[in-house]
């Protein structure tokens, strides 16, 4: 069991950002455990906590350190991955296990205090792009004409209005071929006559395109900003807005297909 108050990182295997913190509070000689809540699944993980009028507390075993949660001093919530259910379940019983799993750890971790960067529910919180923008915009920042629905003529109106317009996933869902490679769905330019009746069977996010020169990426902590300016060459648009919106990041040569890429 890890001793004195230690930091708790909560992020995939593969984080080479938290691995740069990581090393810097190893560095200062502050104690760290690495956690990835979505082992609890896969046998790297083993939690209790004990709560009402049970006093013993909790902890997290990792497959090399253990930790006591009443003694972490600050978490860092990083890039854990997605629950997934257990090899060999049934569908249904699969299911089953990934929600267990989700709630349980969430309100887990969420019970730790101390400081967090971000809380785990300010975290889910800014997953919503609706919330995103809405308070981009409250805060002072200018936010591209934004259409969010599932009505075609919505859609054609507004890119008739704001044109050229892009399309962007309200999520980053997890998507995979039946050979088991990923997907994932980017953000593309969408031409008015690529818009169709399959607009209608689910919400979609278009976009004014913003010409641009570099993205900015930045991290407030307190009250201090950190802005960084990442030059793009290859094109106007973020690499990830390239055309072809649906590939796979592990096959290169895998099949592309344009979105709207829903069908009855």
């Amino acid at each position: 069991m890890i001793t004195g108050s230690p930091v708790l990182v909560l992020t995939c295997a593969d984080d080479p950002t938290a691995d740069v913190v990581i090393n810097e509070l190893n560095a200062r000689g502050v104690p760290v455990v690495r956690c990835d809540p979505a082992d609890v699944l896969v046998g790297r993980l083993e939690v209790s906590a004990h709560l009402g009028r049970s006093v013993r507390g909790g902890y997290l075993q990792t497959e090399s350190r253990g930790l006591d949660l009443a003694a972490v001093r600050s978490v860092y919530y990083r890039r854990p991955s997605s629950y997934a259910a257990p090899a060999g379940l049934a569908v249904q019983d699969g299911e089953f296990a990934k929600a267990q799993a989700k709630h349980g750890m969430g309100g887990i971790l969420a019970n730790i205090r101390g400081r967090w960067v971000n809380h785990i529910w300010r975290a889910i919180e800014a997953e919503f792009k609706p919330t995103q923008l809405t308070v981009a915009g409250a805060v002072g920042f200018t936010v591209p004409a934004t259409l969010i629905t599932n009505s075609l003529d919505e859609a054609r109106l507004f890119a008739k209005e704001w044109g050229p317009i892009i399309y962007k996933p309200l999520q980053n869902t997890e998507l995979t071929k039946p050979d088991g490679n990923a997907l994932m769905v980017w953000a593309d330019v969408v031409q008015p006559d690529e818009l169709d009746e399959s607009v209608s069977l689910a919400l979609h996010l278009f976009q004014e395109r913003v010409d641009k020169v570099a993205d900015v990426r930045t991290t407030v902590i307190g009250n201090e900003a950190f802005s960084v300016r990442i030059v793009v060459a290859v094109s106007r648009l973020a690499p990830r807005l390239r055309r072809g919106d649906v590939c796979s990041d592990r096959d290169p040569s895998a099949r592309r297909r344009r979105m709207p890429a829903l069908s009855r």
